[in-house]
């Protein structure tokens, strides 16, 4: 039996390792790290759980004591600055790593805002930023558990959005009523889609 709970901090290590086998295959991260990508996941993964774990709601799919799943959700007018990339560590990313990822993480990054920009709704609404699954759990309900959850409890009226930048993920997330309202190539290197529930 599933149980869907709250992230709490000691979670960090399990879940930290999820992200980087769940997006190790990650077009715009195979594009930002060509090389060393999955070091430099364990390394950012970390640190931008902290930073939005401030910002955001974040749950869990636990399934025989291993979380498996988990779903990070931040207001659409939150925004991360300088200050907050230095408190959580990540402006040590390029000496660790070269100049290079950091150029084209944040060039992408540029690039998905502006599409955000255009295809978000104008109103404030909740962003889903995260939705992970380990891959041997990929295809065994447990997406669509922390997607349900999400979809009962949130009782306001606003709409939500996303980024994917994996194809088959438009279809998955058309079942849960989200549709397509841009999309972009990113960097010449990807293509990334904004989907909107309203």
């Amino acid at each position: 039996m599933d149980e869907i709970r709250s992230y709490r901090r000691e979670d960090l290590p399990e879940v930290a390792a999820l992200l980087v086998d769940a997006f190790h295959d990650d077009p715009g991260y195979e594009h930002v790290f060509p090389e060393r990508r999955r070091d430099a996941l364990r390394f950012l993964m970390p640190r931008m759980l902290l930073m939005r774990h401030q910002a955001a709601s974040a749950r869990v799919c636990v399934r025989n004591r291993t979380i498996v799943g988990l779903l990070v959700t931040l207001p659409s007018s939150t925004r991360f600055g300088l200050v907050s990339y230095i408190r959580h560590g990540l402006m040590w990313l390029p000496l660790r790593f070269g100049w290079a990822p950091l150029t084209r993480l944040l060039g992408a990054d540029s690039e998905m805002h502006a599409l955000q920009a255009v295809a978000q709704p104008p109103v404030h609404h909740l962003y889903i930023a995260q939705l992970a699954v380990r891959p041997d759990h990929q295809g065994k309900g447990v997406g669509s558990a922390l997607m349900r959850d999400l979809l009962d409890t949130h009782d306001s009226p606003s709409p939500i959005s996303l980024l994917t930048t994996k194809s088959q993920n438009v279809l998955w997330y058309g079942r849960f009523g989200f549709k397509v309202k841009g999309q972009c190539g990113i960097a010449q290197a990807f293509t990334a889609w904004c989907m909107v529930r309203e």
